[in-house]
């Protein structure tokens, strides 16, 4: 994948409302994604991270930490749909950014690599290529070794990532100004999740946004799955998406 021009400071602007920064020295902890794509230093750092956010074990912890980790999700996608520009997805350049003030743990995502690639004349191509190699060689990679490690459904893990991508789209690309932006975002959320195969996002059998892809019912798309932060010391409350209270007669 070739890289060339690298984001601007008014892109880098926008990203921010994604939990974005260009600061490496943006908090007091700097983590490297690469270290946790192995199973000891992944259970070390679950297991750490379990204390740090008051949760009762590390199948809840996994649930947490992949309902942060999408938001990189969200910045990738948001710079295909936006921008037509395709950031650099390995995780051998990304780190996590974390500040001990922070009362919730909220992690920032730095880029070591802002380069980018622009898209090409045959965008759709260019589309898939972008999707695999995000989800495939990236995301499925992680949440198979996470599940390995916690026993954590990885249904549960894929719908904390859909949740966000369809907040994106619906909330944020498809309400824009521009146009031509919103119709090509249009385009980009419909693919993703109607046509889009499973060995894009590095799935054998099904695509894992689709399933959790279902109508709203006022104006709140219910979750097939509980993400479990009621389980968090400190919380009590069920999120209102939540299936264990949504769907109890």
């Amino acid at each position: 994948m070739e890289m060339a021009d690298v984001l601007s400071k008014e892109e880098i602007n926008q990203l921010r409302q994604f939990r974005f920064t260009a600061e490496e020295d943006a908090g007091n902890q700097v983590l490297s994604v690469s270290k946790l794509f192995t199973e000891e230093n992944l259970n070390q750092y679950l297991n750490t991270l379990s204390g740090e956010i008051g949760s009762p074990n590390i199948r809840v912890t996994a649930s947490m930490f992949v309902k942060r980790y999408a938001f990189l999700a969200v910045i990738y996608l948001y710079g295909v749909s936006a921008w037509n520009k395709r950031l650099n997805p390995s995780f051998r350049h990304i780190f996590l950014i974390t500040s001990d003030d922070d009362q919730v743990w909220l992690p920032k995502f730095f880029l070591q690599d802002q380069s980018f690639e622009s898209v090409s004349l045959d965008r759709k191509k260019w589309v898939e290529a972008a999707i695999r190699d995000f989800f495939a060689d990236h995301m499925a990679v992680l949440l198979d070794l996470i599940s390995k490690v916690t026993k954590q459904s990885k249904h549960i893990l894929w719908e904390n990532i859909a949740i966000y991508i369809f907040w994106l789209y619906e909330s944020i690309l498809l309400k824009s100004e521009n146009k031509e932006a919103a119709a090509r975002a249009g385009a980009d959320f419909d693919f993703l999740i109607h046509e889009a195969p499973s060995t894009l996002f590095g799935e054998r059998h099904s695509n894992p946004l689709r399933k959790f892809f279902t109508e709203k019912n006022n104006e709140v798309r219910i979750r097939k799955t509980c993400c479990f932060h009621y389980l968090l010391e400190g919380e009590s409350r069920h999120c209102k998406t939540c299936p264990k209270t949504c769907n109890m007669t």
